[in-house]
């Protein structure tokens, strides 16, 4: 979730020390450039000491969403990273007040993790509502691109999914578009696209939108 992407006000609260220890790591972008091999793994191993593949949800924001799944799912690890500090700390309360295990946050730039992702360590790749950034200059921010699906077809486990969701049609046609010129992915549905998202879990993001009764457009793939 983007700076521009807020939905009402925030509170801010800071976790104590040794709630940091349990559920926080903060990866400065310089380092990640210049530095990627100071940082653990973003995988399972790296940050559960665990074998088996993440659960990786990218603008993560408040953490409804993902904190939601992790209860749900106790059996299975969740990596949420975000870049507004104010909104992966208030994630970090949820995870906290749940008493989850199985979660993880990163404050830093998922593009710059590239690095640390090792093949077949991701399960599922949640980009919901992501900053469509408009404009010439910040269309490079963005997280769909060829680049991601290059990393994401060595990244995610040959039964692993990538769930792509946004209010903003533009942007997902454009999203769409990359999808499906890249024949390694295919749709897990018949239909082109799905107007609409059902979960038991939702974001606060979704549903904001659904108050509104605001157009909601998804595609999931798989790799073929």
């Amino acid at each position: 979730m983007s700076h521009g992407r807020r939905i009402g006000r925030i509170k801010f609260i800071e976790p104590t020390p040794a709630v940091k220890e349990r559920y926080f790591y903060r990866w400065n972008s310089k380092d990640l450039h210049f530095n990627p091999d100071v940082f653990p793994q973003l995988s399972g191993e790296g940050l559960f000491n665990s074998p088996s593949p993440i659960n990786l949800e990218i603008g993560c924001g408040t953490g409804e969403y993902i904190t939601g799944l992790a209860k749900s799912h106790p059996k299975e690890n969740y990596v949420g990273i975000e870049t507004s500090t104010r909104s992966v700390y208030f994630a970090i309360d949820l995870a906290r007040k749940n008493r989850l295990e199985n979660i993880r946050f990163i404050h830093g730039d998922f593009k710059l993790t590239y690095p640390l992702i090792p093949d077949n360590s991701i399960k599922t790749l949640i980009l919901h509502f992501p900053d469509p950034n408009y404009g010439s200059k910040h269309i490079k921010h963005r997280i769909f691109d060829q680049n991601f699906l290059n990393k994401m077809n060595t990244a995610i486990i040959s039964t692993g999914l990538i769930s792509v969701v946004t209010d903003q049609k533009e942007f997902f046609f454009d999203m769409l578009e990359i999808a499906e010129n890249d024949h390694r992915f295919t749709k897990t549905h018949t239909e082109r696209f799905l107007d609409h998202y059902q979960s038991d879990v939702k974001s606060r993001f979704q549903l904001a939108w659904e108050r509104i009764n605001r157009p909601i457009y998804r595609f999931e793939l798989t790799k073929s």
